[in-house]
């Protein structure tokens, strides 16, 4: 049992829209002095990152820009015969 209501929305909220929305910390947001040192702190933070780190966070964004809903359509295959000469 939770010890408000509020909770308990916000519980409901998340169990009927899907994951939570992603926080962010903001004491981990850095200045930089240009756009080449901003590119070079963001090459660094995401090689830092684990292959599965970056999947997770490509799923969030996705989830940030198109909501919970799954592909409903794939990408349709085209096939093409060539002959060799």
């Amino acid at each position: 049992m939770k010890p408000d209501g509020d909770s308990d929305r916000a519980a409901s909220r998340e169990d009927s829209n899907g994951p939570a929305e992603p926080r962010i910390d903001r004491t981990a947001i850095t200045i930089a002095e240009s756009f080449a040192e901003a590119e070079a702190q963001d090459a660094a933070y995401w090689r830092s990152r684990t292959p599965q780190q970056c999947i997770d966070y490509m799923e969030q964004l996705r989830h940030i820009i198109h909501g919970s809903a799954t592909a409903t359509q794939r990408i349709q295959r085209v096939l093409e015969i060539a002959e060799r000469q």
